[in-house]
């Protein structure tokens, strides 16, 4: 069996409908399906709560989704198509995306860490 653990896993189902809220605890594995609403359009907002309890844990998925994820990408991308791609992601204009990575370097450097 590929997923050993998945048979004692507790399996929750229901419904929201207009105004309800769902909390999902950090690191809890959920998986949502849209049905539509009366004009088949649904809205989801979704927040990621940072706190000292768990920084570690975020710091490690960011870095995670960085190196399987963000890195790949944009090696397969030519960087004009990626900084492009990128900046609509994060609703920024290209040129202030472009000036926060030339940041980067600068501000991780082994004299900033210490």
């Amino acid at each position: 069996e590929a997923w050993p653990h998945a048979r004692s896993a507790r399996l929750y189902r229901g419904v929201q409908r207009a105004g309800d809220v769902c909390y999902n605890p950090s690191r809890c594995v959920h998986a949502v399906r849209n049905l539509g609403g009366p004009a088949g359009v649904v809205t989801s907002l979704t927040h990621n709560f940072v706190d000292a309890s768990n920084l570690a844990d975020v710091a490690a998925d960011a870095t995670r989704s960085i190196n399987e994820e963000l890195l790949p990408m944009a090696r397969s991308l030519k960087p004009r198509s990626f900084l492009k791609s990128l900046a609509k992601s994060l609703r920024i204009e290209r040129e202030a995306l472009v000036a926060a990575l030339v940041e980067l370097p600068q501000l991780l450097s082994e004299e900033r860490l210490e």
